[in-house]
């Protein structure tokens, strides 16, 4: 039994199965803004705790500007948050009454109405 198991392995590089040819190509890389921008980002200091290690992403001030949080779009009175029509529990209505651009980072949590929903 052994034997014929020695040379079954034997055979398989043989038959081709570890050619490169199945490997499919890399998909191109980005280019123009995106490029620029991955090219001036860089990892900081990897930070541990316990199983989990998170690597901060640090770039130009560019990709900050141009946007405000959620806290600070109801802060500042510019989103306002409706249910949609009796209270749908899985649905929300988000209305953005100024010129910038609001982002809603998922898990971030939303109060008030009938419950509290997570984005």
């Amino acid at each position: 039994m052994k034997r014929l198991l020695i040379l079954l392995l034997g055979l398989i590089p043989a038959s081709g199965f570890c050619q490169t040819r199945d490997i499919l190509p890399r998909p191109p890389r980005p280019t123009g803004e995106l490029a620029a921008l991955l090219a001036a980002t860089h990892p900081g200091e990897p930070q541990f705790y316990r199983n989990l290690t998170v690597f901060p992403l640090y770039t130009s001030g560019r990709a900050t500007e141009g946007y405000r949080t959620l806290d600070e779009a109801l802060a500042k009175g510019l989103l306002r948050i409706s249910e949609k029509g009796e209270g749908s529990v899985p649905e929300l209505l988000v209305e953005n009454r100024s010129d910038e651009t609001v982002f809603l980072m998922a898990g971030e949590i939303v109060t008030g109405g009938k419950k509290n929903r997570v984005v």
